[in-house]
């Protein structure tokens, strides 16, 4: 767990260093953040992501580009190993991206392109049903 916390602590340091970097400071000295784009699903700038290949049955994603949850669908049936999100706005260079699963501890790989992030279990592994991927792009 303490991996994961630091790894998550990483990313949100990184996007709000990135944020404060490129907002400019009024004249009052004042700076102004959108604090709401980094830390709000319902505030996104842009298109949403979307669910690609994989994912299981019925899967659902909330969030945004930089930062999105994935529900697996049913994959009783599937039998899915992987899981593709296509960007709603491409990457102008290939992202780095993070995982964690709330449920699977198999492990997986994670592939970025500037369009999508492709997360694939190990071999021998399948998704599983109702687990919440996680997932923080950072460019």
């Amino acid at each position: 767990m303490k991996k994961a916390f630091s790894i998550l602590s990483l990313v949100v340091l990184s996007l709000l260093a990135a944020t404060l970097s490129s907002t400019p400071v009024q004249a009052s000295g004042k700076v102004a953040v959108k604090t709401a784009s980094l830390l709000s699903p319902s505030s996104p700038i842009g298109p949403l992501p979307s669910i690609g290949a994989g994912c299981g049955v019925g899967s659902t994603i909330v969030g945004t580009d930089t930062k999105f949850v994935v529900t697996v669908g049913d994959t009783s049936t599937s039998l899915d190993t992987s899981c593709t999100v296509n960007f709603g706005t491409p990457y102008t260079t290939q992202p780095a991206c993070f995982y964690s699963n709330d449920l699977d501890a198999s492990g997986a790989s994670v592939a970025p392109t500037t369009s999508n992030v492709t997360i694939a279990q190990f071999p021998g592994w399948t998704l599983w049903s109702g687990s919440k991927m996680s997932v923080f792009c950072v460019q």
